[in-house]
C-alpha cells in the first residue's frame, strides 16, 4: 500500500518547504545546560540566515511573540526544558503532584483526559477537555514536564487546520476547514520542523513507521521503548542505562536505526492515533 522508504518524500517537500519555511522564524538548533545558572540554554536560529542566539528556556518560552515564531515540535522543545528548569529551582516547595492516566485510546474516544495524584494513580480525577487543562494554571504548574509536552501536542492537534486526513495508495489526502483539499505523494523522509500541520506531520511519521518496518534492515537495538504515554515515549538506552524522554519524530527523524523493529512498530500506531484525532 506504501511506498518504499528509499523512495522519498521529495516532491511533498518540494512542494510545501518553502511555504512552510516562510511559517517559522526561528529553528532550535541545539540544547545546552548552563551549570553555573542551573537552567538550560536553547540555542536559536533565524531561519534563513547563519545568525544564532542563546536563551534561557524559560526566557523563550515567556515570550509569547517569539514563541509564535517556532514550529510545534520546536516548542514542544522549548516547553519541556523550560518547565524541568522551572521544577529544578521550586524543589523541594513544588514537586510535580499530578500525571495524565488516560490512555491515547481513550482520548481518540472522548476528547478528554482524566489526571491523577501521583501517590493515588488508581483514583483518577473528573474528566478535562484539553483547554481547561491549559487555561488552568495551577494544574500545568503541578505536572511533570512530559504531560505538559503531551497536554501541547494535544492542544495543537485541537487547532489544526486539517479536519480530515486520510493514506490511500502511496498518497496523503488532506481537507482543510475551509473545504479546499489536497493530494500529497509521498516520497522521502520529511523535515518534521518544517511542516506546518500536526496532524499531516503525525501522518507523516505513521507513513514512515510502515515503511521502515516493511523495507529497513534492523540491527541489534541500542534503544528500548519501557512505556508511552499519549505522546511521550520512555526509552531506556541499553548502553548507559539511562531513561530518555522522547518523542516519536524525535525518534523517527534521527535515531531510528537504534530500535526494534516492534519499537518502530509501536512509533507508527501512536503517531497514527494522534494524526486520526479531529480537530475541534
Amino acid at each position: 500500500m506504501f511506498e518504499n522508504l528509499t523512495e522519498s518524500f521529495s516532491r511533498l517537500i518540494s512542494q510545501y518547504r518553502e511555504l512552510q519555511q516562510q511559517s517559522y522564524f526561528y529553528r532550535v538548533t541545539d540544547i545546552q545546560p548552563d551549570i553555573k545558572r542551573n537552567h538550560t540554554l536553547i540555542v536559536i536560529q533565524l531561519v534563513g540566515k547563519s545568525v544564532r542566539m542563546k536563551l534561557p528556556a524559560c526566557e523563550v518560552a515567556g515570550d509569547e511573540a517569539m514563541l509564535r515564531g517556532f514550529s510545534p515540535l520546536d516548542i514542544r522543545t522549548i516547553t519541556f526544558y523550560a518547565t524541568k528548569d522551572k521544577l529544578a529551582v521550586e524543589q523541594p516547595q513544588r514537586m510535580p503532584k499530578y500525571r495524565i492516566v488516560t490512555s491515547l485510546e481513550d482520548y481518540h474516544q472522548t476528547k478528554k483526559l482524566q489526571l491523577a495524584l501521583l501517590d493515588q494513580l488508581d483514583k483518577p480525577l473528573p474528566a478535562m477537555t484539553i483547554k481547561a487543562i491549559k487555561e488552568s494554571t495551577e494544574t500545568i504548574q503541578a505536572m511533570c514536564p512530559e504531560d505538559v509536552n503531551s497536554i501541547n501536542d494535544l492542544y495543537y492537534l485541537s487547532q489544526d487546520d486539517i479536519v480530515d486526513i486520510r493514506v490511500s495508495e502511496g498518497q496523503i489526502l488532506t481537507t482543510r476547514r475551509d473545504g479546499h483539499t489536497e493530494v500529497m505523494d509521498v516520497a522521502e523522509t520529511p523535515d518534521f520542523n518544517a511542516i506546518q500541520s500536526v496532524r499531516l506531520s503525525y501522518m507523516l511519521g505513521y507513513v514512515q513507521a510502515e515503511n521502515l518496518v516493511k523495507a529497513a534492515h534492523f540491527n541489534q537495538p541500542r534503544y528500548a521503548i519501557l512505556s508511552d504515554n499519549i505522546s511521550t515515549l520512555y526509552v531506556k538506552d541499553m548502553v548507559t542505562d539511562q531513561v530518555l524522554v522522547k518523542h516519536p519524530q524525535e525518534v523517527l527523524s534521527s535515531d531510528y536505526n537504534g530500535y526494534s523493529k516492534s519499537d518502530i512498530a509501536k512509533i507508527g500506531y501512536i503517531c497514527g492515533q494522534l494524526a486520526s484525532v479531529r480537530p475541534d
